[in-house]
């Protein structure tokens, strides 16, 4: 529900009586004594009330700079947070736990919606839960929820699922979703992670323990090591297929070949990495992690997934891509953490309940551990990445967007950081045939895989001259070239986009035929500017700064600019900039109604409402002026509007 920005349209604080009726609104709603509900809504706390903008009817409640709850239809319809469940865990009952930090990180960093598969305990409710019941999820070896979602199973539904699959929850609520962004925006300053275990990306077991508990789904335990290996990436499909890989050669033979393959491999996507090259990249990771000391004795025994998660994939090569087991030749965790234990390096056995391997021990002084030659890794290359953001921030981790750039300048008299502004492209649906049609063509494969949205226009249009040509579809040269539309080709291009009855063409020239493909395409833009970045998810071009002249009070002359926090322009640094280009009084204010609010002029920085500034007199030409040779803003992406034609321009 909140994995859009949420545009909010004013901010107002709650007195005394407003603190209580809510209090106990939360409080029968959940079945909460008064000791939870005063710690969800605490006495004399600030509380305030966030309105979204219309059409939606949403109130959110802030405490003391955390939203804690939200009302979508504004008549009392009240829900909780993942805020909420940091303060009071059993809000919602015993959390349904999830088996894998690589579970955690899909649903925080992707979006998805949790499946069964990667479910390991239902708990029990009685009566039993229904479709649209609300369940917080947790991580096993992590005690606070990350996330909440709506059953999309029933408890029968689940019983009556024998494969273990299927969409069990629909997730209304994410840590480092919309929710987080307003907590991340408030000047209070909130706690934004419950524990050390959680990040802007993923959460991780912060205990030893197994935290199992009991399965009251009765699934058993027979499917541990395939969610495992699910979790982490592995196709279920091959579980039938798991190959024992043999080591061989030397111990330091071993790691210099690892070595030499991650050093190979260091810029290239996984997907584009060959088995053996992801063998070589897997090994240095384990070296190094065990060279280093990172895994410590006290901290043994550990499940294979936390040795995975917190010791080798960030013991990566600084700049390769994350290691995945499913795309070495070991396929399977289980089989991988068998082989090293072969080896030597470590010594681990199997759970005798959840079939997961446990790391019972080290060798730091094995051969091939003394020999590997120490690398930079991930996890050196994000704190120093983290701290030379927090350096270029002055130390203000709750400053985002525009104002983030407004406060690594130096002075106002400055210019700018240069603005950038890169389009990347998705495939559409329609075009998963297309892709298809290059499975058996491993070099076709690792250059066009599907799904990646990291495409230019070029490489777009590279796809489907690959396939036309592959295919002999291509006839002729230059502008001259047409393409013959085959079945695959038609879908992929007019699928959805022509009517019914309509007849499909069969002969396309090449340049039209591009310009139909790269439509069906789905934009994704990022502006940057100073280090600072900002994705616009939605379809669609990016949305232009507005300016515009009207008449107020009588003959009062004014100029409106907004829409420019989605290029990183902060509202204050406008203002000044503004007031001295023009010579006149500027002030900032929320986006009138029916201004940038509602005509897409782009909303503020982390769930601020949009702002405009308002200049005196008709400045509309000056102001375009200054948006595009000082802030660098493309002359296409300024739509300026003078209603008063130059009457009152500010000379």
């Amino acid at each position: 529900m909140f994995r859009k920005p949420l545009p909010t349209t004013g901010t107002h604080r709650l007195g005394g009586q407003e603190e209580k009726r809510l209090r106990k609104a939360l409080a029968a709603r959940f079945a909460l004594d008064a000791e939870a509900a005063e710690a969800l809504v605490p006495k004399k706390s600030t509380l305030e009330l966030v309105k979204c903008q219309a059409p939606s009817r949403m109130h959110v409640y802030v405490s003391d700079g955390q939203p804690i709850a939200y009302d979508p239809t504004g008549r009392g319809d009240h829900a909780p947070t993942v805020f909420a469940l940091w303060r009071v865990p059993t809000l919602l009952g015993e959390p349904v736990v999830v088996r894998h930090p690589d579970v955690a990180a899909i649903v925080i960093a992707r979006g998805a919606d949790l499946m069964l598969p990667g479910v390991l305990r239902i708990p029990t409710r009685t009566p039993p839960h229904e479709r649209g019941a609300l369940f917080a999820v947790a991580l096993r070896g992590n005690p606070a929820p990350f996330a909440i979602g709506a059953a999309e199973m029933s408890a029968g539904d689940v019983e009556r699922s024998g494969d273990g699959r299927g969409k069990f929850l629909s997730l209304v609520n994410v840590h480092g979703d919309a929710m987080w962004a307003l907590a991340a925006a408030h000047p209070a300053a909130p706690p934004l992670a419950p524990n050390e275990g959680f990040t802007e990306t993923g959460v991780v077991s912060i205990s030893k323990g197994d935290h199992r508990g009991r399965d009251a789904t009765d699934r058993g335990d027979e499917d541990v090591e395939s969610d495992e290996d699910e979790a982490s990436g592995a196709d279920p499909e091959e579980d039938s297929e798991e190959e024992d890989s043999e080591e061989e050669g030397s111990a330091a033979g071993a790691a210099a070949g690892a070595a030499a393959g991650s050093a190979a491999s260091s810029s290239a996507s996984a997907s584009a990495l060959s088995p053996s090259e992801m063998d070589a990249l897997i090994d240095a990771s384990i070296l190094q992690a065990l060279k280093s000391g990172s895994v410590a004795p006290s901290s043994l025994p550990m499940l294979s997934s936390a040795f995975w998660s917190l010791h080798v994939a960030p013991s990566r090569p600084a700049g390769s891509p994350r290691p995945e087991v499913r795309r070495s030749t070991h396929k399977k965790m289980a089989t991988l953490i068998k082989a090293k234990a072969a080896l030597g390096w470590i010594r681990a056995k199997e759970d005798p309940r959840t079939r997961e391997m446990r790391i019972t021990g080290v060798d730091a002084s094995h051969a091939a551990v003394v020999a590997h030659a120490r690398h930079a890794t991930a996890r050196e290359a994000e704190a120093e990445a983290e701290a030379e953001a927090k350096k270029k921030s002055a130390g203000d981790e709750y400053r985002v967007g525009a104002g983030a750039v407004a406060a690594a300048r130096k002075t106002n008299d400055s210019k700018p950081p240069p603005l950038r502004i890169a389009e990347f492209l998705r495939p559409p649906a329609t075009a998963r045939e297309v892709f298809a049609s290059f499975e058996d063509d491993e070099r076709s494969r690792s250059a066009f895989p599907f799904g990646d949205d990291g495409y230019d226009r070029a490489k777009a249009s590279a796809v489907l001259d690959a396939y036309a040509e592959r295919n002999g579809l291509l006839s002729g040269a230059g502008d001259a070239a047409t393409v013959t539309l085959d079945p695959t080709l038609a879908d992929a291009v007019y699928k959805g986009a022509i009517k019914k009855g309509q007849i499909c063409p069969t002969r396309v020239s090449r340049s039209a035929l591009a310009r139909l493909w790269l439509d069906r395409w789905h934009p994704r833009f990022v502006v940057s500017r100073d280090g600072v970045s900002r994705t616009r998810e939605r379809r669609g071009a990016l949305p232009p700064i507005r300016i515009k002249s009207e008449r107020r009070g009588g003959n009062r002359r004014v100029t409106r600019v907004w829409g420019f926090e989605t290029y990183l322009i902060d509202a204050e640094e406008l203002r000044e900039t503004l007031g001295r280009a023009l010579a006149t009084a500027c002030s900032v204010a929320e986006a009138a109604e029916g201004g940038g609010a509602k005509k897409g002029g782009g909303g503020g920085s982390g769930g601020e409402a949009p702002r405009e500034v308002v200049c005196g007199g008709n400045g509309v030409e000056k102001a375009a002026g200054v948006l595009a040779n000082h802030y660098g803003v493309p002359k296409a992406l300024i739509e300026a509007s003078d209603a008063l034609k130059g009457k009152g321009k500010n000379k």
